[in-house]
């Protein structure tokens, strides 16, 4: 018994946090990153389109540890596997909040979280369920235009609200359906038809 007590107890002290159960999206204007875990590394890489990623990731982050900060908001520890990597990029904390609908959004601070101010993350499995943006029509794509301008990016602050308006972008495209991996090249073009 004493040895089964031990196990256990080693077995939850190597364990280390699931960040991400499947792959997840950003979207950000037309760059889009995939993340990924497997086992105790989460992967970042860049993607061309739905499921056609680069075969190296842009980063590699070994997940050291998690907490919980708030009901669903983790404060996630990294460290940067690279030994050339300077003092300052060698450990990072980011704010992980998970949604009821599956999504994810990381903030660097957790004001990020209460601002709204984070990176949204798409779950692959919502993904996978929509059209591909080439199957938009220009009808809708004008509609989304016309949409988006009511959310359209302030100049004078455009770092707070960069983020937040592409958010608004996504939302209006997974709306009607579609998968917003590369959407505002095809919804700009279709408009101009």
């Amino acid at each position: 018994m004493r040895i089964l007590i031990f196990y256990l107890g080693t077995l939850s002290a190597i364990a280390q946090p699931k960040i991400f159960d499947q792959d997840y999206y950003s979207v950000i204007k037309n760059r889009t990153l995939k993340f990924s875990q497997v086992e105790d590394m989460v992967y970042i890489t860049s993607c061309a389109a739905f499921d056609q990623c680069e075969a190296l990731p842009n980063s590699e982050l070994v997940v050291v540890k998690d907490s919980l900060v708030a009901q669903n908001v983790r404060k996630v520890f990294f460290k940067n596997p690279d030994p050339e990597a300077s003092p300052d990029q060698r450990f990072k904390a980011l704010f992980l909040i998970d949604y009821k609908d599956g999504r994810k959004g990381i903030g660097e601070t957790y004001e990020h979280i209460t601002d709204k101010i984070l990176v949204k993350l798409y779950p692959k499995s919502e993904l996978m369920q929509l059209k591909p943006i080439a199957a938009i029509s220009p009808r809708e794509s004008q509609e989304i235009l016309l949409e988006f301008d009511r959310f359209k990016i302030d100049e004078a602050d455009p770092k707070n609200h960069y983020i937040i308006n592409w958010g608004e972008f996504n939302n209006l495209i997974i709306e009607r359906g579609y998968n917003p991996i590369s959407a505002e090249n095809e919804v700009i073009k279709k408009a101009e038809q």
